[in-house]
């Protein structure tokens, strides 16, 4: 699973706002504080919720496609 993840992170940067990824990379994938990444990022805490939502729903999308592309199990369907 992690190849397949690495791999849509990869289409998902070529994608999006250089700082839009840095954003969402450093808040959801590796966990970093959400004052931390406002600070680092200079986006306010409400951009920083708003990027998450935007690029969280663009990247499942994305994760999605791309483990049709490997023919990697999907995802289980949110209820």
């Amino acid at each position: 699973m992690r190849a397949v993840t690495d791999a849509a992170l990869d289409r998902l940067r070529a994608k999006i706002n250089p700082a839009h990824f840095q954003a969402y990379y450093a808040n959801v994938i590796e966990k970093m504080d959400a004052e931390a990444v406002s600070r680092l990022c200079g986006v306010t805490p409400n951009n920083l919720y708003q990027i998450r939502r935007r690029v969280g729903a663009r990247f499942r999308v994305i994760l999605e496609e791309t483990m049709r592309d490997l023919d990697a199990p999907t995802l289980p369907k949110k209820e």
